[in-house]
């Protein structure tokens, strides 16, 4: 086979038509194709090179789009996307109105189910079959769940509802001991045993064979079906899980051998009586040999940064280990995302004070209120759009009993090219309306320390505070903030126009506002820090300018733009005061840079100087 052929397929008609030495030198071009393009856009590498036979045996056994196929997550759908005819898109994946580096239903009519949280693709999957029913439809639903997906309880939730049904079902699980970070507690190392049963998978399949053997005694039968369950009992205590669900379940299989798995999907297709599970190992990274040796840091690659400074998360880690280093009761909490939120350089240094629960907000949050309860001083760091997840927790567990966790929100604002969504723009909404919470935002890396500080030490209530994706501006070391909730910053004094900012947001604001100086045109700019408590006397002090501008990387409804309005109310100051905003639309931000977006909704230095000459022109 020519090389290439890969840039010919249209659809999965084409592999189709393949044989098996044809489809194996598919294989070994789209893990080359991976390999050169995606550090060139920036992606999930590891993670898509470990599914490549595993992807090309799902689209050679079933029919897609009429067949509908799942991943969980869907950030290892590179694959998919190649054989369903989107090889040219790699060219912006991730860009600016270019590929989406997640399945995304209007982007492919076999993209049968979008979206980049864990744990979602087992509900959609019941969702689209009992659809199916109600239409008298039977076609398959194919679903592809890596072994991180499997700690988070709503996966078990749809596992529940699915088992024992004769549904046209394959739940492939994906087992390469790998989440983005290495998985924890019981799933994993059930699933450890899983692997290590090749003894336990010979003995049963003798055993089998002799029950096929044996219909014609019913009393034979039954007694050698006990000796198959003592068996699998034998091998596995907790007896067979999925199969206790009321699945088929096949494996462990090698899910880089092409023929071999093909040959169980159309096996598995012959299930009537039940979903079939299959369990299939890979290696993350399979094919690379950087990405196979360190599969946590090639997990996502981008090109590379060209900033001098570090980033939040490691300015916020750092920052921890040095509160850590004085204070026994600081505990870390994170769900799954020890090395994004930078909390593996504390787990390293404080393993015992460290706690990674997997892919399950809901437990991370309820954990840190019972940690606060108990007298100790929990940080509970979860990217924002995560955090959504945990949502009733934060209200049920959190501040309903006033405990005092601080909730480290990473990514929050614009995200990049992980797209709609893993955006962090509704934080303050969702979390400003909730009695006892108190929500902040960092400026830049010094804010982080000086929030954790006044977080933990200065507040006895739930504590949020939000900081971006990327690195910190540059604060030419600045003088240290003793801050006090509730109370902003006045960064400068001015009389023709306020400026309200949040976030890194606030430089942007200071650069355009030294170009309105050449203009005589003074501002007055501050740093509000609290979205909640907002600092009343610092809005009566801005308002005697008569014209409010407010910047905030967030949705414009219910953030700093909603909160300002409603203290200028308050205080009868909105007939004296214009007030205008920049934030993002109400409106769905797909995957794009940060760059891009600030510099589409006017965040960057120039939308900001425009905005304030409409206002002072009109």
């Amino acid at each position: 086979m020519k090389r290439n052929k890969i840039k010919s397929i249209k659809n999965p008609e084409d592999i189709k038509k393949m044989t098996l030495s044809e489809l194996e030198e598919t294989c070994i071009e789209m893990r080359d194709f991976l390999v050169k393009e995606i550090p060139k856009t920036g992606g999930h590498l590891a993670s898509n090179l470990g599914v490549v036979e595993l992807t090309t045996a799902i689209h050679k056994v079933f029919n897609s789009p009429e067949d509908k196929i799942l991943f969980d997550v869907g950030h290892q759908s590179y694959i998919h996307k190649i054989l369903t005819g989107r090889i040219k898109g790699f060219k912006k994946l991730r860009k600016y109105k270019g590929m989406s580096g997640f399945l995304d239903i209007e982007e492919s009519e076999h993209d049968a189910f979008g979206g980049s949280h864990a744990g979602t693709s087992l509900s959609a999957a019941y969702g689209i079959l009992e659809a199916q029913k109600k239409q008298n439809k039977k076609n398959y639903v194919v679903a592809v769940v890596g072994d991180g997906a499997l700690t988070a309880g709503m996966a078990w939730e749809a596992i529940n509802n699915l088992g024992g049904k004769p549904y046209p079902l394959i739940i492939i699980l994906n087992d390469n001991e790998m989440s983005i970070s290495p998985n924890v507690g019981m799933v994993n190392k059930l699933l450890t045993k899983f692997r290590m049963a090749k003894t336990y998978r010979k003995t049963l399949r003798k055993t089998s064979d002799i029950l096929e053997k044996s219909q014609s005694s019913k009393k034979l039968g039954l007694m050698l079906s006990k000796i198959k369950d003592g068996i699998r009992n034998f091998f596995f205590k907790e007896g067979a899980l999925f199969e206790s669900f009321g699945f088929r379940y096949f494996g462990p299989m090698d899910g880089h051998n092409l023929k071999e798995m093909i040959e169980v999907l159309k096996l598995s297709k012959n299930v009537q009586d039940r979903p079939v599970l299959l369990h299939v190992l890979t290696k993350k990274g399979k094919g690379d040999p950087k990405s196979e040796k360190n599969p946590v840091k090639r997990h996502g690659v981008a090109p590379k940064s060209l900033s001098k400074t570090p980033s939040f998360s490691k300015v916020f880690a750092d920052s921890l280990i040095e509160l850590g280093e004085k204070d026994e009761n600081i505990l870390a909490l994170t769900a799954a995302m020890s090395e994004g939120t930078g909390l593996e350089a504390f787990r390293k240094k404080f393993p015992a004070r460290f706690f990674d629960v997997g892919i399950s907000e809901q437990h991370a949050v309820t954990a840190s209120a019972a940690m606060a309860l108990s007298g100790m001083k929990p940080v509970c760091a979860i990217y924002s759009t995560f955090l959504q997840r945990g949502y009733d927790q934060v209200v049920h567990d959190a501040m309903l009993q006033n405990a005092h966790v601080v909730f480290a929100m990473d990514r929050s604002g614009i995200v990049g090219g992980d797209g709609s969504s893993a955006q962090g723009l509704y934080d303050i909404s969702y979390l400003r309306c909730l009695p006892n919470m108190i929500v902040s935002a960092a400026k830049d890396g010094p804010a982080i320390k000086e929030l954790l500080e006044c977080g933990l030490y200065r507040n006895n209530q739930p504590f949020a505070i939000r900081y971006p994706r990327g690195s910190v501006p540059q604060t030419s070391n600045r003088a240290k903030r003793n801050l006090t909730v509730g109370k902003g910053e006045i960064i400068q004094k001015g009389t023709d126009v306020a400026i309200l900012a949040i976030g890194p947001s606030i430089y942007s604001a200071i650069k355009a506002a030294k170009e309105l100086e050449k203009e005589k045109i003074n501002c007055f700019i501050a740093d509000p820090i609290w979205v909640k408590p907002l600092d009343k006397e610092l809005i009566k002090k801005a308002a005697k300018t008569k014209r409010i501008l407010t910047i905030e990387e967030h949705s414009e409804i219910g953030g700093l733009r909603s909160a300002v309005l409603e203290s200028l109310q308050e205080q009868n100051l909105m007939n004296q005061t214009k007030i205008r905003s920049i934030a993002i639309s109400d409106k769905i931000i797909k995957h794009g840079s940060q760059d891009v977006y600030r510099k589409k909704f006017g965040l960057d230095e120039k939308g900001i100087y425009n905005k304030i000459k409409e206002m002072l022109d009109g």
